[in-house]
């Protein structure tokens, strides 16, 4: 059987939605300004300079993916920051983000979420660009963030988070970054109900 592409490289869909944040981060429209200032820096040093520069972000959101796609990922990154500062106010004890790709709200959110626990679960290959990225960047990653390469398909969810420290019965935001197929294996895994 072929190895897979997510077994040998990082998603092209972590990479895609990053670049989205990134090219956000710069815009003028309020409309589709984003908070995310760490996405830049992850993007490949020879395109930092070009993702200013409004006609280059153009062309750049062109590419990323079809009609609608650049719209739908700043949309999305709204409400999940804004779900997270909700989170943090009420004092959730955890995050999870399966899924989590070139997430940076374990650094945007540092302050935020002092005394809780954020668990990025990925795949292996994935989080190990992002780890990678962050250090070669200079991105501080704070004591309170574990990264947890996954493969949801052959590894145990909660066994991998119960090995890390995850509590099961504390109060948690769960955000689901994954297909369905895999979001299924993981709530069935979990134990809830779906």
């Amino acid at each position: 059987m072929c190895a897979r592409r997510i077994e040998s490289s990082a998603s092209r869909t972590a990479d895609m939605t990053c670049g989205c944040r990134a090219l956000s981060y710069f815009e003028r429209n309020p409309l589709y300004k984003g908070e995310d200032w760490v996405a830049p820096l992850l993007l490949p040093r020879k395109l930092q300079p070009f993702v200013k520069i409004g006609l280059t972000r153009k062309v750049l959101r062109n590419i990323l993916g079809p009609q609608g796609v650049y719209e739908w990922v700043i949309a999305r990154t709204r409400y999940i920051d804004a779900a997270f500062r909700t989170a943090c106010t009420d004092r959730f004890s955890q995050f999870l983000l399966f899924g989590a790709g070139f997430d940076s709200r374990g650094v945007r959110f540092k302050d935020e979420m002092e005394g809780m626990r954020l668990f990025e679960l990925d795949a292996p290959t994935t989080q190990e660009a992002k780890v990678n990225q962050f250090r070669l960047r200079g991105v501080r990653v704070p004591p309170n963030v574990t990264f947890v390469p996954i493969n949801f398909e052959k590894e145990s969810v909660v066994e991998k988070l119960c090995a890390l420290g995850f509590k099961l019965h504390q109060k948690t935001l769960v955000v689901l970054n994954l297909s369905t197929f895999y979001v299924n294996l993981i709530l069935r895994a979990l134990c809830i109900p779906y």
